[in-house]
């Protein structure tokens, strides 16, 4: 959520910087795929992290139930890869 909301508030090298760390401790530890889709897509559009998405979609990462009703992805609704995810 911190990458998120950097990248929300237009603070892209920090932003930048909690999604290394992120990817740092996927490494080594077990990261939801959802939270790099967030940060990613904040940060360089829904084509960027659509790769973590469908990650978390094979994962069945809990976030995805509320991916539909999150205003920040409303835009992307009508993207076929995303809306895959949300059907």
């Amino acid at each position: 959520m911190r990458g998120f909301g950097l990248a929300a508030l237009g603070r892209r090298q920090e932003a930048v910087d909690a999604l290394e760390g992120l990817k740092t401790r996927a490494s080594t530890e077990y990261v939801d795929p959802y939270n790099l889709f967030q940060v990613t897509a904040a940060l360089d559009g829904l084509e960027a992290g659509l790769p973590y998405l469908e990650e978390a979609l094979e994962t069945r990462s809990l976030f995805l139930v509320y991916l539909g009703m999150l205003p920040p992805y409303r835009p992307f609704h009508s993207h076929p890869r995303f809306r895959a995810v949300l059907d």
